[in-house]
This record gives C-alpha cells, sequence and structure tokens, in this order.
C-alpha cells in the first residue's frame, strides 16, 4: 500500500537525511498520540494543520503491508481518506524510497483529496454529539 507524508521543503529535507521523527499531541483526542501521520491520498493544506508560516510543497511516498499498520489506522466517518498515526520506528524500516516529490508538479494529486465527506443531516448530528472538534470538518446537504 502507497502512503503520503506531506510536509515542508525544509522538514522533507530533515526527513531524507535523517527518516521521520515522531511528533506528539492530542490532535483532538483526550488522550496524547505519537507517531508519524500517513494518509492513502495525496492531501493538501486544508487536510493538514499548519502554521502561518509554513506552505505544504512536499511529500513522500512509502510503500508498506497494510498487515503492518492496521493498528495505527485512524477511523474516521466524516473524512474521504484514510489516515494513520505510525510510530517512526516503523515507518523508517519501510522508508526505501527517499525521493523529495513536489507537491505542486505531482500530477497525481487532485481535487478529489478533500477532507470533506459529504454527509446528511442527520449523519452529521450523529457525528457532532461525539466530538465538536470532528463537527468543524464537515458539510451539510440537503437530503
Amino acid at each position: 500500500m502507497i502512503l503520503y507524508h506531506v510536509t515542508h521543503r525544509k522538514a522533507a529535507e530533515s526527513i531524507q537525511k535523517n527518516g521521520f521523527k515522531d511528533s506528539s499531541g492530542y490532535y483532538g483526542l483526550s488522550t496524547t498520540q505519537r507517531g508519524v501521520f500517513f494518509s492513502d491520498k495525496l492531501l493538501d493544506g486544508n487536510d493538514v494543520p499548519l502554521r502561518q508560516d509554513e506552505e505544504l510543497d512536499s511529500f513522500f511516498k512509502v510503500d508498506i503491508d497494510e498487515k503492518i499498520i492496521n493498528s495505527y489506522e485512524w477511523v474516521h466517518d466524516y473524512t474521504a481518506f484514510r489516515e494513520w498515526c505510525i510510530p517512526s520506528e516503523i515507518i523508517n524500516k519501510h522508508f526505501m524510497n527517499r525521493t523529495i516529490y513536489d507537491w505542486y508538479d505531482d500530477k497525481n494529486h487532485t481535487n478529489e483529496n478533500s477532507r470533506y465527506r459529504t454527509l446528511t443531516p442527520a449523519k452529521l448530528k450523529e457525528i457532532s454529539k461525539k466530538s465538536k472538534h470532528q463537527a468543524k470538518y464537515l458539510k451539510i446537504v440537503d437530503k
């Protein structure tokens, strides 16, 4: 399975040289999470939290067996992509191709990589009850 990790150029150069390093935080959850974020689609600035001085312009592709990463997947009802928070120790063992890809030059990225999934008002209400953090990323449709 091909996974994508998007970042800015300076970080990409460090990752290329030294490998991935774990980050940690709550990320809208009640417990601290630790690892490196990956997705099954190439994401953009709407999908990844950024500081104001950052621009997503680079990404990596990592080919890894899905069985290895199953337990690290974050399952969401509200995104059109799959997401994992994988420990760097695991991902670095499979980080063979250290090519830095340019986000703007890559012909594979499309607008289909939106974080938004169209939901009915009933589904939105159900998800909103679970998490106010999740609700801000949802779009309502009239169905």
